[in-house]
């Protein structure tokens, strides 16, 4: 039986320093879909592309974050990007 969803959606914007922040505190928790670390985002040059992007001023992509049930607040899509910008961060 399938059971009813609801979604409701809430965009918010916030500095990204606000966001790493929250994340180093352990305010989110990653969903079990979200991919561990990935070779390619260090061995590529993904991680210095994000930054390099942010300290241009580029929009780069967002994150999506949500209120899972037994999950509480969830980084749903971003993961590599939050440890991206953690990493640059935490020097």
């Amino acid at each position: 039986m399938l059971r009813k969803m609801v979604l409701r959606f809430n965009t918010v914007s916030m500095a990204i320093s606000h966001y790493i922040e929250n994340y180093k505190e352990g305010h989110y928790t990653v969903v079990v879909w979200q991919r561990d670390e990935q070779p390619i985002w260090k061995d590529q040059g993904y991680r210095e592309g994000l930054i390099n992007s942010v300290m241009d001023g580029i929009d780069v992509p967002k994150i999506y974050t949500g209120y899972i049930k037994g999950s509480g607040l969830s980084v749903i899509d971003g993961g590599h990007r939050s440890r991206a910008l953690l990493a640059f961060t935490q020097n």
